[in-house]
């Protein structure tokens, strides 16, 4: 038997919460059963997950799953007190290893953004700033990678925004033609976006997204987000070869 712990907390520390219960789950689609024990002591997640044996390739699985259970616990108490918590993995103790801390960097995603770097931030800063849509379309992105279990519905709401945002007076099939002109993007390559998420929309959270079509989705959101950006950059001039290649 393999006990992987994870550890974490609850924000805002103004709230001093403590929790205890265990459940038994699986992961990699059912195939590797885990059992979970949560503590919350001060606001400080403790949270043990025993397996068979443990593999490297059951560790974002295994952080997802266990990360939900946690938020799971702390909602249970933010429902019941009306309070406001967020819940916060940040580290794993690997089997008869020290701590660790977890990383939601990937490079794949990095590499997609072109319309500015973390040097050069003021114009984008700009023109985040000045729309509510695009705060929260970033917020989504972002939070896909902190909330994998979101992520395929929250790029396909990125979609949407941007949509709203490039053809605000336009009816939804002509908008979406719209913001595939401009920024030259297919209909198949949002479409792949958008149908990922149609099962979690519409509450069916039974079928699993496989790892690589959600890292497909994700760097499709990222370049898509990306395109707007440097659409909006440009004075809302369309996006055309060759330096903004058809995406497809």
């Amino acid at each position: 038997m393999d006990t992987v712990v994870f550890l974490g907390q609850v924000m805002p520390r103004s709230m001093i919460i403590g929790h205890k219960s265990s459940a038994t789950n699986t992961i990699m689609g059912g195939t590797v059963q885990v059992a979970i024990r949560c503590e919350i002591a001060n606001s400080n997640i403790r949270l043990e997950c025993d397996l068979d044996r443990y593999e490297e390739q059951y560790l974002q699985d295994l952080w997802a799953t266990a990360w939900d259970y946690a938020r799971m616990a702390v909602n249970l108490i933010g429902f019941q007190s009306g309070a406001g918590l967020i819940t916060v993995v940040d580290t794993i103790i690997r089997p008869r290893q020290k701590p660790d801390l977890m990383r939601t960097q990937l490079a794949a995603l990095s590499q997609q953004c072109t319309a500015y770097d973390l040097n050069s931030t003021q114009q984008i800063a700009g023109i985040v700033s000045s729309d509510i849509a695009v705060i929260r379309a970033f917020k989504d992105l972002v939070e896909s990678l902190i909330i994998p279990n979101n992520a395929v519905v929250n790029c396909a709401r990125v979609m949407d925004t941007i949509r709203r945002m490039v053809a605000p007076s336009l009816n939804e099939k002509a908008a979406w033609e719209e913001m595939r002109r401009v920024l030259n993007v297919s209909k198949d390559y949002l479409t792949f976006i958008t149908e990922a998420s149609k099962n979690a929309r519409h509450g069916n959270y039974s079928a699993t997204t496989s790892t690589p079509k959600l890292m497909e989705v994700l760097v499709r959101a990222w370049a898509v987000m990306n395109r707007f950006l440097e659409y909006k950059k440009s004075g809302d001039k369309p996006l055309i070869d060759p330096n903004f290649p058809l995406l497809a």
